[in-house]
């Protein structure tokens, strides 16, 4: 069981073929949110997950919490009065890539509060997404993280998500954050790895990172990623494929990773892993999986990053 904990927005997609004021197609309307899409791609890889957020008390938010409950997510969702559900504006490229601009209303509201009344649970990995670090509890938002994941003997993962994230709450003082929250695996992507250290090469990057935390998988988008621990950095290579929209693919390779390693996997196997359910995710408009199917890994132990 994994628990996952932060953002969660409605998904307003402006595809590439919107060129007239007046079309019959060319927007589309999805339930995204890092990490309500990571807590719903753990669930379509068949593994139980949990995720704690807040939405406005209003038609928003009960289609993303009736969304993420239909995708076989647990819930502990807070409706926030006054406050609108978090949204997010997605202008795609015709090459996949997007620009976001976002307004996170009721997503400001989480707290620690929202952490205590969990019931405790056996859970196999404690996952945030660093937006949560954005709202109003700023970083004892990882301190509850980190209680939690003490509390029930479980991994404590954490991606940055943005570069804007690591900007809004400084270099040191996130480093520092997540050395004292004793977090077990980060997951940054190349842009977020050489915010974090300074470093422009990512192999450089991802052995700086190994002071902040034991275990470190370093996403490259297309390219090879980088399983570090204890020292040690393999290159894990991926399939080039060609994307339709690339929104959610780092929050699917989180889930891939989080699902490998509670099966029992090593580093390397946990990347290839990420690897297989972001190229999923990238095959179709939207950062979720698709609605009513589900997914059985079978993760080996031979895999070798290089």
């Amino acid at each position: 069981m994994i628990v996952v904990i932060g953002d969660v927005l409605v998904d307003i997609l402006v595809l590439p073929d919107l060129q007239k004021a007046e079309q019959p197609e060319g927007l589309a309307i999805r339930s995204g949110g890092s990490a309500a899409n990571t807590a719903a791609w753990i669930a379509w890889l068949g593994t139980s997950s949990t995720f704690v957020g807040c939405v406005g008390d209003d038609g928003p938010g009960k289609m993303l919490v009736d969304e993420l409950q239909l995708q076989g997510v647990r819930t502990a969702v807070r409706r926030v009065e006054d406050r609108a559900s978090g949204a997010v504006l997605v202008q795609v490229s015709p090459d996949g890539e997007r620009l976001m601009k976002s307004s996170r209303g009721a997503n400001q509201e989480l707290s620690p509060t929202d952490l205590a009344s969990l019931p405790l649970k056996n859970w196999s990995a404690v996952h945030m997404s660093g937006y949560a670090l954005l709202g109003k509890s700023g970083l004892d938002m990882l301190a509850a993280a980190s209680a939690l994941a003490k509390k029930t003997s479980a991994i404590l993962s954490f991606d940055p998500s943005s570069e804007s994230v690591v900007e809004s709450i400084g270099v040191k003082s996130l480093r520092a954050a997540l050395t004292q929250s004793g977090v077990d695996l980060l997951l940054p992507n190349a842009c977020e790895a050489r915010a974090l250290t300074g470093k422009t090469l990512l192999e450089e990057a991802a052995a700086d990172l190994l002071a902040v935390a034991p275990r470190v998988l370093l996403k490259n988008r297309s390219g090879p990623a980088i399983a570090a621990s204890c020292g040690a950095l393999h290159s894990v290579p991926t399939t080039a494929l060609d994307a339709v929209d690339t929104t959610g693919a780092g929050d699917a390779f989180d889930a891939g990773a989080l699902v490998a390693l509670a099966m029992g996997t090593d580093l390397d196997n946990a990347c290839i892993g990420g690897h297989t359910t972001a190229g999923l995710a990238i095959t179709y408009w939207g950062g979720r999986p698709l609605p009513g199917t589900f997914f059985s890994p079978n993760y080996s132990q031979s895999g070798e990053g290089e």
